[in-house]
C-alpha cells in the first residue's frame, strides 16, 4: 500500500471529545451557515447554524437561530434568540448579518444540561464578552471565568490544583499524580456540592432594587460621580454605578459624611481589608463594565488584590 502524505498544519483542530461543563465559558464562533432547507431538502426553513469552539479539550457545540423569513417565525417566541445573538456579536438591533463576518468572533456561552441526555450539555445563551447586559448571576459567573475559578481547572497549574484539594480537605488521588487526576477530584467534589450554593450567593450581584437605590436610581452615571465628589465620598477601586449608589445611600442613611483631609492620590487602597466575597464582587463589577481583570489559575486573595491593583494602574480613576 502506498504511503499517503498530508499536511493539515494550517487547519484548525475540531476540538476534543469531552463535554463542555455546565456554566459560563469563553468560546469562538467557527461556523455560521444560513440554512434555507432541512437536510432532506424538502422542508423550507430559514435559520443560522452557529458552531462554537471551546478549545482543544472540549467538543464543539451547535445552536440554531430562527430568522424572520422562516415560515414558522413568531417574534414573541423566536425574536429574543436572534436579538441575543446580534448583541453577542456586537450588531445593532436592526441591520443585516453576513455569516462570513461572524467567523472567529469571541463569545461567552452559557452551557446547560440537555433534557434528553443527562450525560450531554448544550448551548443555552450567547453573550458578548464583558457585556453590561448580563444579569447579576451571569456577571458573577463571567468574573469567575475570567478569574480562573470553578469549572476552568484546565488552566490551573499542578501546584494550584494540589493546594485547592488540600485546602478543601479532599483526598488526593492514588498512584502517580497527574493534572488530569487532580482535576477529576475537584470536578467530582463540585458535582457533589450543593448546586444552589453559588446561585444563591450570586443573586445579590445584579441591579440595585428600588428600595436600596432610592431616588438615585434615576440619576445618570455622571450625576452620581458629581454627587460623590460633592460629598467627598471616595470609592475603593474603579467606579461602577451600583457601587456609587450604594455609597450615596449609605451616606444618606448615616446622615453625614466625614471628609477625608488627606491627599487623595496619597491614600492607599483598601483591598487588604476586603473580604474574599468583596474582592469577587469588585472583579465582577469591573468585568461587567468591560475591564480585563484576570486571576490566573487558582483563585487566592493575594492574586485578586494584585489583579485589581494592576487594573487600577492601567486605568486610573
Amino acid at each position: 500500500m502506498a504511503v499517503i502524505k498530508y499536511d493539515v498544519s494550517d487547519v484548525e483542530t475540531g476540538g476534543g471529545g469531552v463535554e463542555v461543563p455546565i456554566g459560563l465559558h469563553p468560546g469562538k464562533i467557527v461556523g455560521c451557515t444560513h440554512r434555507t432547507a432541512k437536510s432532506d431538502g424538502t422542508t423550507k426553513i430559514s435559520d443560522l447554524e452557529v458552531v462554537v469552539d471551546f478549545g482543544e479539550e472540549y467538543m464543539r457545540k451547535w445552536t440554531y437561530i430562527k430568522l424572520p423569513d422562516d415560515p414558522s417565525w413568531d417574534k414573541d417566541k423566536h425574536g429574543w434568540k436572534l436579538r441575543e445573538y446580534t448583541d453577542a456579536i456586537g450588531l445593532p438591533p436592526k441591520g443585516s448579518i453576513d455569516p462570513k463576518k461572524c467567523l472567529n468572533l469571541p463569545v461567552m456561552v452559557k452551557i446547560k444540561q440537555r433534557r434528553d441526555d443527562p450525560d450531554a450539555t448544550e448551548i443555552k445563551n450567547l453573550f458578548k464578552p464583558g457585556a453590561e447586559s448580563l444579569s447579576g448571576a451571569d456577571a458573577a459567573e463571567l468574573a469567575d471565568a475570567a478569574s480562573g475559578a470553578e469549572n476552568d481547572y484546565s488552566t490551573w497549574t499542578k501546584e494550584d490544583l494540589t493546594a485547592e484539594i488540600e485546602e478543601r480537605g479532599l483526598e488526593m488521588p492514588s498512584g502517580r499524580i497527574s493534572e488530569a487526576k487532580l482535576i477529576d477530584v475537584l470536578v467530582e467534589a463540585d458535582a457533589e456540592a450543593d448546586p444552589n450554593a453559588t446561585e444563591v450567593e450570586a443573586e445579590g450581584d445584579g441591579e440595585l432594587d428600588e428600595t436600596r437605590a432610592g431616588y438615585y436610581g434615576d440619576w445618570s452615571d455622571q450625576d452620581i460621580k458629581d454627587e460623590l465628589d460633592a460629598k467627598e465620598i471616595k470609592l475603593a477601586g474603579r467606579f461602577s454605578r451600583n457601587k456609587g449608589i450604594e455609597a450615596l445611600v449609605e451616606a444618606a442613611n448615616e446622615g453625614n459624611v466625614v471628609p477625608d483631609e488627606g491627599e487623595p492620590d496619597a491614600e492607599p487602597d483598601e483591598y487588604d481589608n476586603f473580604t474574599d466575597q468583596e474582592l469577587k464582587d469588585e472583579i465582577a463589577d469591573r468585568v461587567k463594565d468591560g475591564a480585563e481583570v484576570s486571576v490566573v489559575g487558582r483563585w487566592t486573595k493575594d492574586k485578586a488584590i494584585a489583579a485589581l491593583r494592576e487594573d487600577d494602574a492601567s486605568a486610573p480613576f
